[in-house]
């Protein structure tokens, strides 16, 4: 099987649990990079790990300052 490089915002926001506006939100904020190819919007993979990882890292440290 071949691994997706990339998903659609419904399939991004549905990996992390969010709301599909959320993703757009996001994206007019800075925090994630949408790729448009004509009118398709896709999210790389490597930002989906981003966001999981710099969220783990910052859940990780609010544990451990209590």
């Amino acid at each position: 099987m071949v691994e997706r490089v990339a998903y659609s915002p419904t399939e991004a926001a549905q990996l992390l649990g969010i709301h599909r506006g959320t993703i757009y939100n996001l994206e007019r904020r800075g925090e994630i990079r949408i790729i448009r190819l004509g009118r398709r919007a896709l999210i790389p993979r490597s930002e989906i790990d981003r966001i999981l990882t710099a969220t783990e890292s910052s859940t990780h440290a609010a544990s451990t300052m209590d």
